[in-house]
């Protein structure tokens, strides 16, 4: 699936390296995702999707 972010935060760094990237679903607008990813490592450390995303995947 091809996602469109549209928006970023960076966490405080004295708190964590991660920074959160929100958007949608590439066509979709009303399908958001957002990621929260490691600046460090690049490394996924949470991810909010839709409940029907994760059911189409099984």
């Amino acid at each position: 699936m091809e996602v469109e972010f549209t928006d970023y935060k960076y966490l405080p760094a004295d708190l964590s390296h991660n920074v959160s990237l929100s958007g949608h679903v590439k066509n979709n607008k009303d399908t958001g995702i957002t990621i929260l990813v490691n600046y460090d490592t690049f490394e996924v450390q949470n991810a909010i999707v839709p409940k029907e995303i994760l059911d189409q995947k099984k």
